[in-house]
């Protein structure tokens, strides 16, 4: 999952909050690191708290341009070196903090690239480098290869859902579909639990805005429609019926011993690691949230082949894609 969040401008550093950090860090526990461009120079620091980074904002050691990263291991252990930025250069070290040269760069990730150790072989092997030591993540690797290739190799890391960050001298450079949360460019809004939004011109009772092109975007809904919202769709199917047991939820019903170690089993089979600052509620409610995602991204593939196989205009697929959530 992972979240990045990428302020170009004073503006969007304004309309930062310690709400918002904590909400990303709260989703993605497995560590934090920002980077800013300060005097000319890029520093970074990793495995920090949320509030850390926010002190640093209010006595302006953390200004715009920078990135800020909340880190849920998918790739790699998690350990405080495999937290966000790695630098690249020839080993992509695993420092803690510093401040990088003005021919290096810090690399943020958002997604999952599992070919990354071929790739971290091949560019070795074809550059003479030695390859890297210690821990390694797919971030790190890519970081390593990105040395070799250049930033704009970013451009053909594309499995669909990959997101990346890079700060240097230079400024700030986005790869990937982004969002905007609250003023601020984001790699996803599936943090993002302080609004309920509403779709295009429908009727303000549509519970939910959804990016299509986002994998890691959530469903927000309204607390007071939320039970009649909980239709889940779970193609891995657990060990027991979660659809049926959560169909008819309320939102404050008890979760039983049962459906608690469904949820863990499924949030482990999507990368988490920890569930202790979770309430069985939360959890429920990531869940919910987690499945019905799931959903709209395999009708939103299928409308994609859709278009392809009857080559429909990109205004046939707006409006099908508005059907479909419509109708959702």
């Amino acid at each position: 999952m992972c979240v990045i969040l990428a302020l170009e401008t004073q503006k969007e550093l304004d309309s930062l909050t310690l709400e918002i950090l904590k909400s990303a860090e709260s989703m993605n526990p497995d560590g934090n690191g920002y980077a800013t461009l300060i005097n000319g120079k890029v520093v970074f620091e990793k495995s920090v708290t949320m509030d850390l980074i926010w002190q640093k904002i209010q006595d302006k050691e953390i200004v715009a341009p920078c990135v800020i990263h909340a880190r849920i291991t998918s790739v790699g252990k998690t350990l405080p070196e495999l937290c966000h930025p790695f630098v690249v250069n020839e080993s992509s070290h695993n420092a803690l903090n510093g401040t990088i040269r003005d021919d290096e760069s810090v690399l943020f990730h958002n997604g999952t690239f599992s070919e990354y150790k071929d790739l971290v072989l091949q560019t070795a092997m074809g550059s003479g480098r030695h390859l890297p030591s210690g821990a390694m993540s797919d971030t790190r690797g890519i970081a390593f290869v990105l040395q070799t290739l250049g930033i704009e190799a970013l451009e053909y890391i594309d499995t669909g859902f990959n997101k990346f960050a890079v700060l240097n001298s230079k400024g700030l450079k986005k790869f990937g579909s982004w969002v905007d949360v609250n003023g601020i460019s984001s790699s996803n809004n599936y943090y993002d639990t302080t609004k309920t939004f509403t779709y295009g011109n429908f009727p303000q009772n549509d519970y939910f805005q959804y990016d299509e092109f986002n994998d890691e975007d959530t469903i927000l809904y309204n607390s007071e429609q939320r039970a009649k919202q909980l239709e889940i769709e779970n193609d891995n199917e657990p060990f027991y019926n979660m659809d049926k047991a959560q169909k008819e939820l309320s939102e404050f019903s008890k979760v039983s011993k049962k459906e608690h170690k469904a949820n863990k089993k499924f949030l482990k089979e999507h990368g988490w690691k920890t569930f202790s600052q979770f309430s069985k509620q939360e959890l429920r409610e990531i869940v919910n949230a987690m499945q019905t995602q799931n959903k709209l991204v395999k009708k939103i593939d299928e409308t994609k082949k859709e278009i392809f196989e009857n080559s429909l205009t990109m205004e046939d697929y707006e409006d099908v894609i508005a059907y479909q959530k419509y109708n959702s």
